[in-house]
């Protein structure tokens, strides 16, 4: 009777308990938030795989900033509709806005909206509780100098501090202003930071923001000479002590050659304190045509050359940069592009790797993953996850436009059986495809979608081209298929369906994802109770188990 009883307990815990969001089928996906008007989202990931989703939906005419959080078995840890983050008027139309995860685990969203009728930046942090740390209304950032203030980029430094960075204008010109936060919201600098023309004669925009060195910050900029529509556009970088002052006494030039738009990758920071950049220029060769520019800045400000170097030297294509990585391990960087024809109908995809000199490590014309075709391809986003790189696009015509994903070795071999696997494969627009990182082997895609009507979608995918399937129990394997129970308690019980026949570790974290124990479970083992840990306070916990690196999370409510 006992060992039924059991038996049922286990069975109402794992229906009850272990069920997630995550679906197999592409055709479905995770909803975030569906047909509410909702666009632009983003994605923030913290160190223990929990995703920050956020959005804008509209409301009574109205642009309103959004925001979920999922686990990584996609359950949403917020209310269903996710928290709202601003409902202050915006613009009258949504401009770039930045979200990025600190140090601690909380997430960073900086936006603009109207506050006295000028457009002030707007930066908060949220914890995993969906509490605001800095106030309900955020901390409001603004140059007393300028009319308006948008465009906002974030950089979490080594001591978690945020800086953030910004386009300010007035009615004769535009600069680049910054700040700098403590991890509680307080100003570090007494003044604003600015890159400014005191003979209001240059501007300079789009600022793009990271941590470098030891606790300085680095900003990549446009410098534009000219008015519309005849502006050149030069890239340039500087680099920022903590105390606010320059690294560099005027700022290092990136590369000769000019944009061709005003478009250029994230930067990405390398291993000795410089970074990877990669622009859109003219081709060399046949200036009517766009190509694609890589650059290595040091520490010290020196560049691969003047101009950096050609990714791709076709004189018959446009080339578009779409993102780069480094891969730390190999000391490589990858460029991913998009490669359209003259009349831009036609669409492909193509990688090209270079060593830290500069050299091109694929062939002069770069590695080409999709050829131009009408089905018109659109890179998204690119991931180095441990043994390749996922490459996700968008294809297909308007209404009917799918999602994939490739993924190929360190030498441009395709690792998955069927080549792709198919992410979404509902006839829709796509819009604002992007993925989180690869954390405990797991990918999430986020994107726009109005299948229904404009709403936010999500998809998690392992390393090994398999769409998470977290709905329910049916397609657990053995070695996955592990309980733990009871929940509540003070001490659970993790069981194992077979005794483990290899190495398994069990980590307990907080919601700050805090280590707070690691612990090796001997090899043959049915179960393991956790009874060590009355020390611990009531509340909210992550369990992970790791067996033959597949891991189970669990969450653990501490009585």
């Amino acid at each position: 009777m006992k060992h039924s009883l059991f038996i049922a307990c286990v069975l109402f815990f794992i229906t009850t308990c272990v069920l997630a969001q995550w679906t197999e089928d592409s055709t479905l996906n995770t909803p975030i938030r569906d047909a509410a008007n909702a666009s632009f989202p983003k994605i923030a990931q913290s160190l223990n795989g929990n995703s920050y989703i956020s959005w804008f939906e509209i409301n009574n005419f109205n642009f309103e900033l959004h925001m979920q959080l999922l686990n990584p078995n996609g359950n949403k840890l917020w209310q269903p509709d996710g928290i709202i983050v601003s409902n202050y008027p915006q613009d009258s139309v949504i401009l770039p806005y930045d979200l990025k995860s600190d140090n601690d685990g909380n997430v960073i969203i900086a936006f603009q909206n109207k506050r006295n009728d000028s457009l002030h930046i707007i930066v908060n942090k949220i914890d995993l509780n969906g509490n605001f740390l800095w106030g309900a209304d955020g901390i409001s950032l603004f140059d007393s100098s300028s009319q308006n203030g948008y465009n906002p980029s974030i950089g979490i430094t080594a001591q978690n501090d945020i800086a953030i960075a910004w386009i300010a204008d007035s009615a004769s010109s535009k600069w680049i202003a910054a700040q700098r936060l403590s991890p509680s919201g307080i100003l570090q600098w007494n003044n604003i930071y600015r890159i400014k023309d005191s003979n209001s004669i240059l501007n300079f925009s789009y600022p793009k923001l990271f941590p470098s060195g030891s606790d300085e910050i680095q900003i990549v900029f446009i410098e534009e000479n000219g008015s519309l529509p005849n502006v050149t556009s030069t890239l340039y970088t500087q680099r920022v002590h903590a105390s606010g002052n320059n690294f560099w006494p005027s700022p290092i030039k990136v590369s000769s050659k000019k944009l061709s738009s005003f478009s250029f990758s994230n930067p990405i920071p390398d291993d000795n304190g410089g970074f990877y950049i990669t622009y859109n220029s003219y081709n060399p060769v046949n200036s009517t045509l766009s190509d694609v520019y890589v650059q290595n800045v040091d520490y010290n400000g020196n560049l691969w050359s003047s101009t950096g170097i050609e990714a791709a030297n076709s004189t018959t294509t446009n080339k578009r940069v779409v993102s780069g990585i480094y891969v730390s391990f190999t000391s490589e960087y990858w460029v991913l592009m998009q490669l359209l024809d003259g009349s831009f109908s036609n669409s492909g995809i193509s990688v090209q790797k270079f060593d830290a000199l500069g050299n091109i490590l694929f062939n002069d014309n770069a590695l080409i993953i999709s050829p131009i075709d009408p089905v018109f391809y659109n890179p998204n986003s690119f991931n180095y996850v441990n043994d390749g790189i996922i490459i996700s696009s968008t294809y297909g015509s308007s209404g009917q436009q799918h999602i994939k994903a490739v993924k190929i070795d360190n030498d441009g071999i395709p690792l998955w059986a069927n080549t792709s696997v198919s992410i979404n494969a509902t006839n829709s627009n796509k819009d604002y495809v992007q993925s989180g990182e690869f954390i405990d082997s797991n990918l999430v895609f986020v994107w726009q979608d109005d299948r229904n009507g404009s709403g936010i979608f999500a998809q998690s995918i392992a390393g090994n081209g398999i769409l998470r399937n977290t709905t329910g129990i049916s397609n657990l394997t053995n070695e996955n298929n592990i309980l733990f129970f009871p929940n509540q308690s003070n001490s659970p019980v993790v069981y194992f369906p077979l005794p483990s026949k290899s190495k398994c570790f069990i980590q307990i974290n907080d919601l700050l994802g805090k280590e707070l124990a690691f612990i090796n479970v001997p090899i043959q083992s049915t179960f393991f109770s956790l009874n060590n840990f009355e020390n611990l306070s009531r509340g909210l916990y992550f369990v992970s188990v790791n067996t033959n690196n597949n891991i189970r999370i669990f969450k653990w409510i501490k009585k």
